[in-house]
């Protein structure tokens, strides 16, 4: 793949990744009957949800801007975890595969983010920069 075709297929993932995040943080902050059903169901308090809306909401803008490496690292890291327990938190409350394979497909959205944004870092000029300095 060139460097171009890295850079849209990178900028293509985050994008859609972090307006799912940030459409779900914004759910999470704002609750609602639907929100407290689910909760519920899956046992966690509402205030969880509350403060993972946050936490959704700050590792969206943490990989849409240009934050230091090691910020985009746990960014990627928490979304990861979030995504994996939210599969299992569905997966063991019974609930069917449509519901819980949802969380799966989008870790693969953000792993296609992930590894493309690994790879423009070996590829740009001003990563290779960086890697000089």
């Amino acid at each position: 793949m060139t460097s171009k075709q890295t850079t849209y297929m990178y900028w293509g993932c985050t994008v859609v990744f972090c307006g799912l995040m940030c459409m779900s943080g914004f759910f999470s902050i704002l609750g609602g009957p639907d929100v407290e059903a689910m909760m519920a169901h899956l046992g966690y308090p509402m205030y969880f949800n509350k403060m993972l809306g946050a936490c959704k909401l700050l590792g969206a803008a943490t990989l849409l801007a240009n934050r230091p490496k090691r910020m985009k690292e746990w960014a990627y890291a928490g979304f990861t975890f979030d995504l994996l327990f939210a599969s299992a938190s569905l997966l063991i409350s019974g609930d069917p595969f449509s519901h819980w394979v949802a969380p799966l497909a989008f870790t693969t959205i953000l792993m296609g983010s992930y590894f493309t944004w690994h790879q423009r870092e070996q590829t740009t000029p001003a990563a290779a920069m960086r890697r000089a300095a």
